[in-house]
Formats: structure tokens, sequence, C-alpha cells
């Protein structure tokens, strides 16, 4: 290639990539100005992301939270005399709502909310760095302690700066060019050693991980339809035992493996222990009639969360969980039963599944269960039809049957092979 007309592609390449750069920085005149981008026309816009945390299957509360904004220095001038100069940003409030599904990953759920845009409005009085402080108000907020249901929300104790460059144009027009925020402590209180500067612009899709304001506070809430009394109507997880079929035995104790864990938004230091009572037909907490081992005097029992515990229940009646919140992982598995069939209908809230077992066989719920906003109950049945005069179950005769003639045709083949030999010796 001579020298010119490697010189013109040269050129063309440079021209090419001058147009496709262009094309990258140029915006539309309508989109929002990114948080280093303001204009006269189009100044920075920053708002508050609120994440709301809950275990999976929980309904939403109706909750608002409001943030409060503090004047901390203009020009790194912390005297009254260069805040009083600073304008006023106005609280600001997020609201929550029972319809708000949000997003589910694993067991937990996430609903997300941004503020409105709290830089709306402001006369700056002159060009500068306007540096806020923002939190959380940790009130406001009703939770339930009765009959009803027992709730908890654990507000968010971050603390951000807000960082307003201010810039003023040709025109004398001042307006905010850039700005950021920067977490001083996180949502538990901890004092972060090198807060990072992040991007409050609001907007953009909630399912994306940063794509709404990245000033995040974030809370969590636990619910639990239970009461402060053992009662079935109380109960936030209940595994209950019938026997049915005329050779049934009533006063049997059927064995069962059952383990509660924590749900997704308890972050407890050591295990939790949870509380359950053994319940009769009645309503009755069961003292005497109860075959369980480690009961407290009042029919107390103790399960340390996510350790598997062997329980004993016999027909009319339930164990009853007082204190776990919705969204529970739950597992429960019966012990075999010789001569009994088992089976188990599962009810969360809305949802019901029956599932039978097989004779003398071990059944258990499926994994990744997790208790519901509603009634939670394992019922478990063990039914007992035939048991012949000999002991000897019905349901096993073909079994037995089968077993009986090969025992014939071995006996056979024996006596053949027998007169065989005897019949070669006498030869």
């Amino acid at each position: 290639m001579s020298n010119k007309k490697r010189s013109l592609a040269l050129l063309a390449a440079g021209l090419l990539a001058t147009a496709v750069f262009g094309m990258g920085l140029a915006a539309p005149a309508t989109a929002a100005a990114v948080n280093d981008q303001g204009t006269a026309a189009n100044p920075v816009k920053a708002a508050i992301t609120k994440n709301l945390e809950m275990p999976i299957n929980t309904v939403t509360p109706g909750y608002e939270f409001t943030f409060t904004f503090v004047a901390k220095s203009l020009d790194d001038e912390t005297t009254d005399a260069a805040k009083g100069v600073m304008p006023v940003i106005n609280p600001q409030k997020i609201s929550f709502a029972a319809s708000d599904a949000g997003n589910v990953s694993g067991a937990l759920k996430t609903v997300s909310k941004e503020s409105a845009d709290f830089l709306a409005g402001l006369a700056w009085k002159h060009a500068g760095v306007y540096t806020y402080t923002v939190t959380e108000e940790a009130s406001g907020n009703t939770v339930h302690s009765d009959t009803d249901y027992v709730d908890s929300l654990t507000y968010s104790k971050a603390v951000y700066d807000i960082k307003v460059f201010v810039d003023q144009d040709e025109n004398g027009v001042l307006y905010a060019k850039a700005v950021y925020s920067y977490m001083m402590v996180d949502d538990e209180a901890v004092t972060v050693s090198t807060p990072g500067k992040s991007d409050p612009t609001p907007g953009g899709d909630p399912d994306v991980v940063g794509d709404y304001s990245q000033l995040v506070f974030t809370n969590l809430y636990n619910r639990n339809n239970g009461g402060t009394t053992p009662s079935s109507d109380e109960a936030t997880f209940e595994v209950s035992k019938q026997v049915e079929g005329p050779f049934g035995d009533m006063s049997k104790f059927f064995e069962f493996s059952v383990m509660v864990d924590n749900a997704a938004t308890v972050n407890d230091t050591t295990p939790r222990v949870y509380t359950a009572y053994v319940m009769d037909a009645n309503g009755i907490v069961a003292l005497a009639d109860n075959g369980n081992t480690g009961v407290g005097a009042d029919g107390k029992m103790s399960f340390t969360a996510g350790t598997a515990q062997n329980v004993l229940l016999k027909s009319g009646q339930k164990l009853v969980f007082v204190d776990t919140y919705v969204g529970t992982p739950v597992t429960v598995s019966e012990r075999p039963a010789q001569g009994y069939i088992p089976s188990y209908k599962l009810t969360l809230a809305s949802s019901v599944k029956d599932q039978a077992g097989q004779l003398n066989t071990a059944l258990g719920l499926d994994q990744g269960v997790y208790t519901a906003d509603g009634a939670n109950i394992a019922a478990f049945t063990n039914t007992r039809d035939d048991v012949s005069i000999t002991g000897v179950s019905m349901e096993n005769m073909p079994f037995i049957a089968i077993a009986g003639l090969a025992v014939l045709a071995l006996a056979g083949f024996v006596l053949v092979r027998v007169r065989r030999n005897a019949s070669a010796n006498a030869r």
C-alpha cells in the first residue's frame, strides 16, 4: 500500500472513531442527566432507594418511611453562617402497600421503591460544594404483639453524606452539575472505614441491582400469624396426627422428625430457639399424655433452629408452634410404622397438597417448604385396614404366598435330587 493510500485509510479510521465516540457521548435532549453531567436546562437529579426485605410468602406491610436531611458544610465550611445559606431539603417519604409483590430470590422477598427527586426546586445561593447528611427516621410505623399477629421491623441505621456540586452558566444561572452519595455508616450502624462514592441518580429497572438510585436504605420485616398463648387458632405451624381404619391403634405414639429453621431475614449470631406445644384433640396442652422428652412443666418444647428433633404424637394430637415467622423453612418426616399406610395433607394458606405413602414406609414433606401468611398445617394420617387373625397383615399376603411357593419349589427340587441319588447308589 502506498503512503498516500495508507494516510487516507488512517484518516478515514480516525473520522469513523471520532463519529462513533461522539455518538456515544451524545444523549437525547429529553434524557435525564447522569450524576456528573448536569446543565442549567437539565440539572442532575437525586433520590433515595428504600429496600424492604422480608421472608418469602410475607405480605408487604403498609408502612411509610421518612428520611431527613441536615446541612453539613458548604465548601467544607461547617460554621452556622455557612450552613445557613444552604437551601433546606425537605423530608422524603416512601410508602409501601400490601399489593407490592416485590422480587423473590431464594427465600428472600425484596420490595424496592424510590423517593422523588430531592434536589428539584432548590434555590442555590452560589456555586460551590453543598454537603448534606441524610438518615432514616426510626419511627412512624406500628408493630403488633397481640392475638392477631406478631411482627417486627428493623429500621436502617445507615448514614449518608450527599455532595452536590453547583455550577453557574454564562447567563448566571446556578444549577446542580454533579451529585454523589457516600455511605458513612451502614444499615447495622457500623462505621464505614473508607466511604465509597455512589450514584444517587433515580430511575431504571428495580429488577436490576444498581439500576435504581444507589443511595440505599434497607429495612428488615418479619411477621408471624400466631399469638402469645398455645392454641391451634394461633399456631404459626402445626403438625397433626390422625389414625384411621378398623385396626388402627388410637393409643399408639407415632414418631416424627421435625425441624424448623430461621427465616431469610433472621441473622442471629447464636441459634434461635422456637417454642411448640403438644395439644390434644380438645385443644388442651397435653401434659400427662405426652410421650416426648424434654417437655417443660407447662408443656413447652424447645426447637433449636436448623436442628432436627424427634417428636411423638398419637391420634388426635398436634404439635403447635407459636413463634415461627412467615417464610420459615420446615422439614417434617414420619418414620415407618409397621402395618400402617401413611399420608399427609399440607395446607399453606390457600395452597393444599395431598400425598399418599406406602405400607410400612416413611413419608415426609418435600424439600423447600416455607410457611405462608395464613394457616400452615401438615396433617398426617396413618391407616390400618386389615390384620389377619394370625397377626399377619392382609396387605402382605401376596408376598407371603410367593415366598411359600418358592419354599415348596425348593423342597420339591431337593426331594427329586435325593431320590435320584438313592437310585444311583442302589445300582
